[in-house]
């Protein structure tokens, strides 16, 4: 049996190949730890898989794709990733990515002595696409998936945290347009509501049950989500996990705060970064060439984007750990709000590790909100000045990032 999935990454072919290729960014979303060279591949602990993943690599074309030998069992199966550009309209134009899997050659005893059927394999797979999608359009990581084979049949229980106030996730559950985006499968009436708290469904597929959403406030302006499906079917204990699991997964990308998150590791220290963030000859190397700053809360900067002047202020400097600063648009500054820029910097495996956040869109007006962000996310993910950031410091330090 086989499995292919596929789905469009917001970032260029450059950054996701290194997602998928640096043991590093594998240990961040992926898995425990990974290794992957031109002769061979292993997640250890893949998640969601609950196992190790991989073997010789067959096929190898840098930056687009790779193959490698999975053994299940008794069997060789085959393992292809492709990362392919595809560029969209806009302005500026998305370079983005279409990455698909293509798991050949599954046995079919394979589900003997596992929980998994067919079915659930492209699940899975879909799962992990997810997984590398929301870490590299948002710096973020998905909780991991855990089998529980002895749950009991009278309640089935999944939660994921998702970035925006309950007032703004409450939509995508009652709305049947909204919750169709993350929920596609068709669901029953609705048996009772308690306003921006929780709302109960009738479930009409396999067998008879209701399932329940309910909405919990926490500190940070973020949302713990509960699913609980009562009297779910146990004989398909696994298919209903994984499910809830993805779904949650799909709501929490919907659902969650306009936010663009990048990172990048750099092969230094905290010290040798931060130069280049808190002064105008290093910002000047990365961020934009004619740059203005004051290293100081309170001080101005001002940069150039695309021919479009931005003007902020520093709001916040803690030093070799958290910049911030906020910026508008020459021509709207006092006509909407400010967006805030903010630079974190976090040791990692002896190096550093920096998260760039632009947010303030969820202040725009509904009708300008999709269009200002799409065109945000795609300038810097044409611009990559996170990867130019890294350049810059071993540039001056004398070193690879490899």
């Amino acid at each position: 049996m086989d499995a292919e999935v596929t789905c469009r990454i917001e970032v260029s072919p450059k950054r996701v190949w290194q997602a998928l290729t640096d043991g590093r960014e594998l240990g961040r979303w992926c898995c425990e730890s990974a290794t992957v060279t031109k002769d061979g591949c292993v997640w250890r602990s893949a998640r969601p898989f609950g196992r190790d993943v991989g073997g010789a690599v067959i096929l190898w074309r840098d930056g687009e794709a790779f193959s490698f030998v999975w053994e299940m069992g008794h069997a060789q199966t085959t393992v292809a990733i492709e990362a392919v550009s595809t560029i969209e309209e806009g302005m500026p134009p998305g370079n983005f990515t279409q990455v698909t899997i293509r798991h050949c050659d599954v046995p079919e005893d394979w589900v003997q002595g596992t929980p998994y059927v067919q079915s659930d394999l492209t699940v899975l797979w879909n799962v992990w696409l997810r997984q590398l999608r929301f870490w590299l359009e948002r710096a973020e990581t998905l909780p991991v998936f855990q089998f529980d084979p002895a749950h009991p049949s009278d309640m089935l229980v999944r939660a994921i945290l998702i970035d925006r106030e309950p007032n703004g996730v409450w939509p995508y559950i009652v709305d049947e347009t909204l919750r169709h985006s993350w929920f596609p499968e068709p669901m029953g009436p609705e048996l009772g509501r308690v306003e921006g708290v929780s709302a109960t469904y009738e479930w009409i597929q396999d067998a008879p049950g209701d399932v329940t959403f309910a909405l919990e406030a926490v500190a940070g302006g973020r949302t713990l989500v509960f699913v609980r499906h009562r009297a779910w079917p146990a004989h398909l204990s696994f298919d209903y996990q994984i499910g809830w699991h993805d779904y949650l997964c799909a709501l929490a990308e919907r659902a969650a705060r306009p936010v663009i998150r990048q990172s990048v590791w750099i092969a230094a220290p905290p010290d040798c970064v931060w130069p280049f963030l808190t002064s105008q000859e290093g910002m000047r190397q990365w961020y934009s060439e004619e740059a203005e700053f004051e290293p100081h809360v309170g001080g101005r900067v001002v940069a150039s984007d695309y021919g479009v002047q931005l003007v902020g202020y520093v709001t916040e400097m803690e030093r070799e750990r958290k910049l911030a600063f906020t910026f508008a648009e020459e021509d709207t500054v006092g006509k909407q709000p400010p967006f805030l820029i903010t630079l974190e910097l976090w040791p990692e495996n002896g190096g550093t590790r920096v998260f760039l956040t632009q947010a303030g869109f969820d202040a725009l007006s509904p009708e300008s909100q999709q269009r200002i962000f799409d065109g945000y996310r795609r300038g810097w993910s044409d611009a990559q000045e996170l990867p130019r950031l890294a350049a810059a410091v071993m540039r001056s330090a004398n070193l690879s990032n490899g």
